[in-house]
């Protein structure tokens, strides 16, 4: 059986906010303490 991939979908300001964090703290913490992959961040 094959598994579905599920994808999250982030809106623009949440994007914004999440690039301004990493910029300020540091992408790794950033995106612990978003909850996302480090690689959301700049992928």
């Amino acid at each position: 059986m094959e598994e579905k991939r599920i994808t999250k979908r982030y809106d623009n300001d949440y994007k914004i906010q999440a690039l301004k964090l990493a910029d300020e703290i540091d992408q790794g913490r950033a995106a612990d303490e978003l909850g996302i992959p480090k690689s959301t961040i700049y992928g």
